[in-house]
């Protein structure tokens, strides 16, 4: 090791001396090192030493040498060091080159050198040879974080040019298509033959559909699997690289990768292919884990194609028939039925679903219910021969048709019709009835009744030469104009003068449009027929009849000002009023943003009026499990605004009258020459055209501890889901969300008798916050402590100084980096902060502190 040391160091002063690059330099950068080029004896230990401290330095000063010279022999040699250099080595010796301040001739000099070994197959590949070199001694579970850090480093690679380059440099980085093929390209391009390979692959391909590459690597992902059943006789999938990598995805990016492959798979095959090895599958992913996503896209997410529902049933279908033995088939059939199919049944059954719910989603819940019983129940039963109990499935199918007959409107009714037929067929009663139709309605098939129905008929068996859709519709477009092009051209048999065309006529030319809005938004959001009173808005806004969609958006359109109108009755109604402002959805409309926005707009002005029973139910409400992701938003957001416009509340004082009579005399006023005479011979001291400035009083400040400390109250319970399970990644943006809302209401709660305590929880709360592995949480925190640090008046500062000076902040000894001690100030864990590995982090670390330094200065003068 000593002499490897010695010579790479001698090599190195050599180097900076002459300012000419030694022979022995190349020798050196070569991957595997060449022992026959050196004079020394050198030992396995000895590489490794070298490969681990001495490489990286002789690398870096390699980039040293190219920025102070740059000629044609520094390039060449930074050239050969991106093609035979030792690919992990000079893969985080380039990284530490880009988060560096540097001109920016330099950054586009080093930007061409990550083009040029991101895009380069083979030097990715042998990257991802060295990660995942693991010696025989070494555990694997060991190196999972590792793991983990190297794909996040892949990853987040075009988010950290981004933000380096500040869009003064492009690069390939930048086009997410084909960044996203380099990388996952790279990983097919050998034979895997260890497991590190594969969870090395599915964490890359949860960190790039965590970074917004999801569609690409979702097509990419499919055509890889086209290719593969292409070149396969039989279903197995032994060497479909992405079949075992899928198993090492995490839950948390799960969603994000497998939902744009469901979405765009044009077969539930190539879907089912992709999970072949889930079931038997030792990994982090399990079956449950796919099953728990399925259930989230069916009952909490709504798709207008419902292709997506066919290659989630299909693909279950595919991977129990032909990748399970028969008790894991057996196994896997029934959690399908229990978790996914007869929920569904009971959903679409549910008589309060079907009141309060959607056309759209009534659509979409049909047609996953159909899509159970076409895609999944009809290929288990007839290969398998395992159906489901018509005794279990009966009642929910009977309570669901009469349920659908009683609706007002006739959308849901004629989906009773249609789907309850399908499911009495399905149940084949017939031959226990001794009749040949069990159900039979009259209906008009509408569009909604079309789309359901093409769920009815199985899925065509798959086929390589199938066309992609688009091209079969954009040919059918041809044949079509085609066809009309020769039938125009056919001669009619009566013709009569009007009929014969003129050939002198101009050609019609469609009419300039002018700018502006829909006239039907205009119709439906600026109707003049609004209602008068609060209770009438209220009954207009639960109403559920079709013909009344046109009234509900009125009510919604007009709450908000009723509410400033008829703040009594506001305050008598306040709970019924924030429960229509949380739970129901608008109705439909051309221009729904404005009305979500109409719909926030009385919210907060609910809150305004009625703080503090808007208080108690929407904190209430946000701590609730049935609360979904988006009202716990909405919530969050109105809560945020109605603290500012209740803080900037102002109490008008009465102006001096005669300053106000004044200053309402119009300039083209003449004044009567008596008065004139009168007041030029006086002195005008009260005269000042400007008004008493009126005082404001902060009216949030008697309401602040009733919104801040139910919400803070929550944070444990979202900062314990945010680390881990599937919907982890949601749960941490509700988290920097929330934390950056109290902030906001600590800043609006000045004068408040409790905003001592306010500043206290959230002091203490922060470090403990700041242990989270999600930037944004982090970016959070910091904003908060900011807020704390320059908005906590200079008053509660002077009667407490130690809510600064003394502060200590206790954590565990499962902290981040920057706990050293069991206690230590917020200068020192700002100070600390200051080297996260996020930009944004540090910079709002830098800017707390200096106005920490400040508050302490001022504080200390004092």
């Amino acid at each position: 090791m000593a002499s490897l040391k010695l010579l790479t160091d001698s090599l190195l002063l050599e180097w900076k001396q002459n300012r000419t690059i030694p022979e022995t330099v190349k020798h050196l950068l070569d991957y595997p090192l060449d022992v026959s080029k050196f004079n020394i004896t050198i030992r396995n230990a000895d590489l490794q030493d070298f490969y681990s401290f001495d490489l990286y330095r002789l690398i870096q000063y390699v980039f040293s040498f190219c920025k102070q010279d740059v000629t044609t022999e520094a390039h060449a040699l930074m050239q050969y060091t991106v093609q035979t250099a030792k690919a992990d080595v000079f893969f985080q010796c380039l990284l530490d080159q880009f988060v560096q301040d540097a001109e920016s001739d330099y950054l586009t000099y080093i930007t061409a050198q990550m083009d040029a070994f991101v895009f380069n197959i083979g030097r990715l590949h042998s990257l991802f040879d060295c990660w995942c070199a693991v010696s025989p001694k070494q555990n694997i579970s060991a190196i999972v974080p590792s793991l983990e850090q190297r794909a996040r480093s892949i990853g987040t690679l075009a988010t950290l040019f981004a933000n380096v380059s500040r869009g003064r440099l492009h690069s390939k980085l930048l086009d997410r298509n084909c960044f996203t093929i380099a990388v996952l390209s790279a990983f097919e391009t050998a034979v895997p033959d260890n497991e590190t390979y594969f969870q090395l692959c599915g964490l890359t391909l949860g960190q790039l559909a965590l970074n917004g590459c999801s569609s690409e690597s979702a097509a990419y992902i499919l055509s890889c699997a086209e290719r593969s059943l292409a070149l396969q006789s039989t279903t197995d999938a032994t060497s479909f690289l992405w079949s075992t990598a899928v198993c090492y995805i995490k839950d948390s990016c799960l969603e994000m990768c497998l939902q744009p492959i469901l979405f765009s798979s044009r077969h539930p095959r190539l879907v089912g292919l992709l999970l072949s090895k889930v079931p038997n599958s030792v990994k982090p992913l399990k079956i449950a884990s796919i099953l728990r996503l399925f259930r989230c896209l069916i009952f909490m997410r709504y798709f207008p194609r419902g292709q997506i529902l066919r290659n989630m049933f299909g693909s279950l279908a595919e991977v129990s028939i032909h990748q399970c033995s028969e008790s894991q088939a057996t196994e896997m059939i029934h959690k399908v039925n229990e978790e996914l199919g007869l929920p569904t049944l009971r959903l679409w059954a549910d008589i309060t679903a079907i009141q309060c719910t959607s056309v759209e989603q009534r659509v979409y819940i049909s047609q996953a219910l159909a899509s159970w019983f076409t895609d999944f129940c009809n290929p288990v039963v007839t290969v398998l021969g395992i159906k489901v109990s018509q005794s279990v499935m009966l009642p929910d199918i009977l309570s669901g048709i009469s349920n659908h007959l009683s609706s007002p409107r006739i959308e849901i009714r004629t989906i009773g019709m249609a789907v309850g037929e399908f499911l009495v067929r399905m149940l084949d009663l017939s031959a226990e009835l001794k009749v040949t139709e069990c159900l039979k309605f009259a209906y008009e098939e509408t569009d909604h009744v079309k789309q359901i129905k093409s769920f009815f008929t199985e899925v065509t068996p798959y086929s390589a030469e199938v066309k992609d859709a688009h091209a079969v519709a954009d040919n059918g477009c041809v044949a079509l104009s085609c066809t009309g092009e020769d039938l125009a051209d056919t001669p009619t048999l009566y013709t009569d003068s009007d009929d014969d065309p003129n050939l002198d006529e101009p050609s019609l030319e469609p009419l300039p449009q002018r700018p502006g809005i829909t006239k039907a938004v205009a119709s439906v959001l600026s109707s003049n027929a609004k209602p008068r009173y609060l209770r009438e808005c209220l009954h207009g806004m639960l109403s559920t009849k079709p013909e009344d969609n046109h009234m509900r958006v009125t009510c919604f359109g007009a709450a908000a000002d009723l509410i400033y109108s008829h703040p009594q009755s506001a305050k008598e109604l306040a709970i019924e009023l924030a429960r229509v402002f949380v739970h129901v959805e608008p109705p439909a409309c051309p221009d729904e943003s404005r009305l979500l926005t109409c719909r926030h707009e009385a919210l907060v002005a609910l809150g305004v009026v009625a703080p503090k029973e808007c208080a108690r139910y929407l904190t209430n409400e946000f701590c609730q499990p049935s609360c979904s992701l988006a009202q716990r938003q909405n919530i969050i957001a109105a809560v945020a605004d109605i603290a500012c416009h209740l803080s900037s509340s102002q109490l008008v004082g009465q102006p001096n009258k005669f300053v106000t009579s004044l200053s309402s005399i119009k300039k083209d006023t003449v004044i009567p020459l008596s008065t004139s005479s009168t007041l030029a011979r006086k002195t005008r001291r009260l005269c000042s055209k400007a008004t008493d400035k009126p005082q404001t009083v902060n009216a949030f400040s008697t309401v602040a501890g009733d919104f801040f400390f139910p919400l803070l109250r929550s944070i444990p319970q979202l900062f314990s889901n945010s680390k881990s399970g599937t919907f982890a990644h949601q749960d941490a943006s509700l988290l920097g969300s929330l934390i950056a809302t109290l902030a906001t209401l600590y800043a609006c709660s000045r004068s408040s008798p409790c905003q001592s305590r306010m500043a206290s929880e959230l002091i203490e709360l922060t470090p403990l916050l700041y242990r989270h592995s999600e930037p944004a949480v982090r970016r959070a925190v910091l904003i908060a402590m900011g807020t704390v640090i320059s908005t906590t008046p200079s008053s509660l500062l002077n009667a407490d100084p130690q809510l600064f000076l003394g502060r200590a902040l206790a954590l565990d000894s499962t902290s981040r980096d920057y706990s050293d001690s069991p206690d230590f100030s917020i200068f020192s864990w700002l100070k600390r902060a200051t080297a996260d590995e996020d930009s944004e982090c540090q910079l709002l670390a830098r800017v707390g502190l200096s106005a920490f330094v400040e508050r302490v200065e001022d504080l200390t003068f004092t």
